[in-house]
């Protein structure tokens, strides 16, 4: 008899071990219910605290009843006095099914020799744990000439009943399409009838109402955010399981990029993209958009903590005459000193200077090759040219290494929204040299001799050319490239120097901006918002 009263006043103390507030969770992907043991308030306690003092770290059961319904698993735990414990407890789909309709359960609780300590629980929520982790991808590719979208993912191990599901796209706020089921043409892996949630790899829709709606935004926000959402309904109880797109791909049926091999700059004051390894924009498809007048290209550099935009707009004609694009902008994106970056260019043709419903995009991924010169200035002799390079002190930067041959230009450029205004005054072969990274500055000179012929020059030498080049220096905008393997700088700052047999005196002096990139080009100006 005493034995069954210390047992029952164990039991009794042991009962107060749990809040009232304790709860109960259905997690639908993975049909488990999950008690939430939420521990007694210990205060006001003044007899023995089985809770504390015998319970602590022992072996403990919880079963859930629910009326109605045939008996349940057993959760099993080690309880720990005065902390919040999960219980995690396993079902199959008849026995989750039956759990998402109860509003209450009992609890019981079991230690070894002691009582079960039943009490009720009137808090069960019904959640998608984890919902992002349904999804390790997606991916969403459009096209805005078929009026099209496909969303690709990579589907992860949830129990998902696609029986009941809607699937939708939501963008710009709160505004959504819906992705219907494929009926005929399917691919194996497609959103269909009878295929399970890690058996559907593509969701697709074309023609949908909305879609041309979805279109207009991607084309305008290509960096909005678009959600991939699919709704479940089971015993009237809705769950929503959602993964933000990872990345935006404007298919390209046209093959514009047929030839392309992009690569892009990063420097400090601008971006730079060479798209057809130094020559001219032609791309594929020119002659496939008559009616094309005007383009805009949009650069996006993105790290591991973010990305920043560079966008330009100009007639296609002017494009043409570019080889690449450069977009002036001061560099504010943050990465370590060891993470590639990597770049996005995305391709609109409009119709008209007014940049709204593009007839055509597309765009491509590019590698990005960070800058590592600071500023440049070039000076202007009667038989050379110098370029005196100061560099970025960074750890990047002074770990960086490079033996290569360097390729410089000179120009004068009066009006820079102009191509067409360009004058070149120089291109400069230079030997292959070692890029002194982790020194203060470095000077590259090159003289006649190194003048490639193959481009034009002033006055039909390449000295005349020079001298030539001094009067744009004192009154023109003068400009210089420097391009190495791994770097492609533009500046705008030039001096012209005098020798004397003991000393040199600069008599002119122009300022500008910078640019950084890969081959050695002198180019001169003063001018701040080029392209070229």
């Amino acid at each position: 008899m005493m034995r069954l009263l210390s047992i029952l006043a164990a039991d009794l103390i042991f009962q107060d071990c749990f809040s009232p507030s304790s709860k109960i969770i259905g997690v639908f992907q993975s049909k488990q219910l999950i008690v939430v043991l939420i521990p007694a308030d210990f205060t006001n306690i003044n007899a023995t605290n089985m809770c504390q003092s015998v319970f602590h770290d022992k072996e403990a059961s919880a079963q859930i009843f629910f009326d109605g319904v045939a008996q349940l698993p057993i959760g099993i735990f080690t309880y720990k006095f005065n902390v919040s414990q999960n219980v995690t407890i396993q079902l199959d789909n008849a026995g989750f099914n039956a759990a998402l309709v109860q509003k209450k359960a009992s609890l019981n609780v079991i230690f070894a020799n002691t009582f079960p300590v039943t009490f009720s629980i009137n808090i069960i929520q019904h959640v998608m744990s984890n919902v992002a982790q349904c999804f390790g991808q997606a991916n969403l590719t459009y096209d805005i000439t078929g009026q099209k979208i496909s969303v690709e993912v990579t589907p992860l191990q949830c129990d998902i009943d696609m029986t009941t599901a809607t699937v939708t796209l939501k963008y710009n706020g709160s505004k959504t399409i819906t992705i219907p089921q494929c009926i005929t043409g399917c691919a194996a892996d497609e959103f269909k009838a009878g295929n399970t949630f890690q058996q559907i790899k593509s969701y697709k829709a074309a023609g949908v109402t909305g879609i041309n709606d979805l279109l207009t935004y991607l084309v305008g926000n290509h960096l909005g955010t678009v959600t991939f959402n699919i709704k479940i309904v089971n015993n009237a109880v809705s769950v929503n399981v959602f993964k933000v797109i990872s990345y935006k791909l404007a298919l390209d049926p046209l093959n514009c990029q047929a030839g392309m091999t992009p690569i892009v700059f990063y420097n400090a004051l601008d971006v730079r993209a060479e798209l057809f390894s130094g020559q001219l924009n032609n791309l594929a498809c020119f002659t496939n958009l008559p009616t094309a007048t005007h383009i805009r290209y949009q650069a996006t550099v993105v790290s591991s903590t973010g990305n920043q935009v560079y966008t330009m707009s100009e007639t296609l004609a002017s494009f043409k005459q570019r080889q690449g694009f450069r977009i002036i902008s001061t560099s504010t994106l943050t990465y370590n000193s060891t993470e590639s970056l990597l770049a996005d260019i995305q391709f609109s043709f409009y119709t008209s200077s007014l940049i709204s419903n593009a007839i055509y995009e597309f765009n491509i991924l590019s590698n990005v090759n960070i800058g590592c010169f600071k500023s440049g200035v070039l000076k202007v002799y009667s038989d050379k040219l110098c370029a005196d390079i100061q560099f970025i002190n960074s750890a990047r930067c002074n770990a960086r290494t490079s033996t290569s041959t360097q390729t410089m230009q000179v120009m004068n450029m009066p009006d820079e929204a102009d191509v067409s205004s360009v004058v070149w005054y120089g291109t400069f072969n230079l030997a292959s040299t070692e890029i002194k990274y982790g020194t203060y500055e470095q000077n590259f000179c090159a003289t006649c001799a190194e003048n490639n012929n193959a481009f034009p020059v002033q006055g039909g030498s390449c000295l005349a050319s020079i001298k030539a080049f001094k009067s744009v220096v004192a009154n023109g905008s003068p400009r210089f490239r420097l391009r190495t393997d791994i770097e492609y700088s533009t500046f705008d700052v030039a001096v012209i120097n005098t020798y004397s047999s003991m000393w040199g005196v600069a008599i002119g002096v122009l300022s500008g901006t910078l640019a950084v990139g890969i081959v050695l080009s002198l180019v001169l100006t003063i001018r701040h918002a080029t392209n070229q």
